[in-house]
């Protein structure tokens, strides 16, 4: 009697343990007209090599059987459709209630986030959107004075911006000479180094060298750099601002109303922010910033050095 190759044998033992990891797996899919059919062809399988004989013939139906099985089991397309409708479902209700892509489309909140910089934003920082409504249901301490956030424009409903909450509901807000007081008391700042970067005002724009000094400022127990351009003419960012569509000028600025907040850019000369337009409804905030999981741009192409930074 012809006996089984030493090659033959180990196809054999491979395909009998891929055979009981399917049985295993499967177990509860298969009916037991399957399950005898696939422990019968397994125990033919196991009879051949046990007595060294050749296999060929009981290798192949039990292949052929783990293949019609792993087509039934499946379910086919239906069931690939299936999952594939679930994953959308799962994705399209992370993005509406819990996490949603932004990316950074201009210069305002440099040096802390960068145009091209694509970022998470968490959409339960401060609540939860009810479907199909305006409303928001509140929870949590709400908005804190440093958080970066991304919210609807107040003048334009179709645009969404970013930048850091600086004055809180009941604050009052001055900017002078480029030094920021909350409630008459100012915001401690440090000189640090120049600071050089690239900008540029719209996507069809040419980048430029942009020459400024890096500031490191302390609020709320939070640190972060910002941006000075002592050669900035900006007449409209220390005394005057915008609230309610009326231009208003007083000795300690404009006292946040309830129900909003102030908020400005990084990059405090190159910013359109409540300075000039005036405070930002709490119910038009979409969330809190968190994380760069990807930058590409900024005149640099990829920077390596800033994928998953937390932003602060």
């Amino acid at each position: 009697m012809a006996k089984a190759s030493k090659l033959d044998r180990k196809q054999a033992d491979k395909l009998l343990a891929q055979a009981r990891d399917f049985q295993k797996k499967h177990k509860k899919k298969l009916d037991e007209a399957q399950q005898k059919q696939l422990e019968d062809a397994i125990t033919a399988l196991i009879i051949k090599v046990e007595k060294e004989s050749p296999c060929s013939k009981e290798q192949r139906q039990l292949e052929q059987l783990i293949q019609t099985f792993s087509a039934d089991t499946s379910g086919g397309w239906f069931e690939q459709v299936r999952v594939i409708l679930i994953a959308v479902a799962v994705a399209l209700l992370l993005r509406t209630f819990v996490v949603e892509p932004f990316k950074i489309p201009s210069g305002s909140m440099i040096p802390t986030l960068a145009i091209g910089d694509h970022i998470f934003v968490n959409k339960l920082s401060y609540g939860l959107w009810i479907p199909f409504s305006q409303k928001k249901l509140r929870f949590g301490a709400g908005p804190q004075r440093g958080d970066v956030i991304v919210f609807i424009n107040p003048t334009d409903r179709s645009r969404d911006m970013i930048k850091r909450v600086i004055g809180l509901p009941g604050d009052v807000i001055m900017v002078k000479n480029n030094a920021l007081y909350i409630n008459q008391k100012p915001i401690a700042q440090l000189k640090k180094r120049p600071f050089t970067y690239k900008d540029r005002d719209d996507e069809k724009s040419p980048w430029s060298q942009q020459q400024a000094v890096l500031y490191q400022e302390k609020l709320a127990g939070r640190t972060y750099n910002t941006l000075r351009h002592p050669d900035s003419p900006s007449p409209l960012k220390d005394w005057n601002a915008t609230l309610d569509a009326r231009r208003i000028n007083r000795p300690w600025g404009p006292q946040v109303k309830p129900g909003f907040v102030f908020v400005m850019g990084d990059n405090r000369d190159r910013s359109s922010d409540s300075r000039d337009w005036g405070l930002v409804p709490i119910k038009n905030i979409k969330g809190r910033a968190v994380l760069i999981w990807l930058s590409y741009g900024g005149g640099e192409g990829f920077q390596w050095n800033r994928i998953f930074t937390p932003i602060r």
